[in-house]
């Protein structure tokens, strides 16, 4: 996390390692989830890997909708 803070700082707005720490925790997350036998599910499905598939899916938007927004005030 901090190499990518360095090596895209001046891409990078504030917030922004948050938002991708919020892609990164859950993805390990639900690797690890897939590995446990006793899990609490929705169907088949382990509730943690819900929680962690909707934090991804919402941090991935916000972190586009920032740099969407960026894109076009830079061309303004």
């Amino acid at each position: 996390m901090l190499m990518l803070g360095r090596k895209f700082s001046n891409r990078l707005k504030d917030g922004d390692l948050f938002l991708i720490y919020l892609i990164w925790y859950p993805l390990g997350r639900i690797w690890v989830e897939s590995l446990r036998p006793d899990a609490w599910t929705i169907g088949s499905v382990p509730t943690a890997q819900i929680a962690s598939a909707f934090f991804i899916v919402v941090a991935a938007a916000a972190l586009v909708i920032r740099h969407r927004n960026r894109q076009a005030t830079l061309t303004e």
